[in-house]
């Protein structure tokens, strides 16, 4: 909203919550959006087995999932017809102080690749998104948007 799109979110929770999959769906677009339920996305960012299972027959032809590679073997995301790309998440987050940033290293990643925003957008952001009691993890949050960011970067990179 920041750049002046619409953005719609549709958080699903549930017994979910509980270990198996969980979903948001993130609608960001030029116009107006009718619906924040969508059939065929994009892209997906996926953590886990499970949802890879889940999600990855639901994105549209030519999409994207960026999966996370220290949970989920290579071998496992296989459509031919999307762009599949391996982060190791979690093995970044843990690299960096904290395993629970693991979902802020996808987001740098997910940020990188697609340029949906700015990478600055999101740093302004976290300041009015996050309650003033979470005000001292932003720096961390920051960092861990970087180091996924980052990550693509060397990825997209080597030949």
């Amino acid at each position: 909203m920041r750049e002046g799109r619409h953005v719609t979110f549709l958080p699903i929770y549930g017994v979910e919550m509980r270990g198996g999959t969980a979903n948001c769906t993130v609608v960001v677009s030029s116009g107006e959006i009718g619906s924040p339920v969508v059939e065929k996305p994009h892209a997906a960012v996926v953590m886990n087995l499970p949802s890879l299972v889940k999600y990855q027959p639901r994105v549209t032809y030519q999409g994207l999932v960026l999966y996370n590679s220290s949970l989920i073997d290579p071998g496992e995301a296989n459509r031919q017809d999307i762009e599949l790309l391996p982060i190791p998440v979690n093995d970044i987050a843990i690299e960096n102080g904290n395993p629970r940033l693991a979902n802020m290293v996808a987001l740098g990643a997910l940020v990188e690749r697609t340029n949906l925003v700015r990478l600055s957008s999101l740093f302004e952001f976290l300041e009015k998104v996050l309650d003033e009691r979470y005000h001292s993890l932003i720096p961390a949050n920051i960092k861990a948007i970087e180091k996924g960011a980052q990550y693509v970067k060397t990825l997209l990179a080597t030949p």
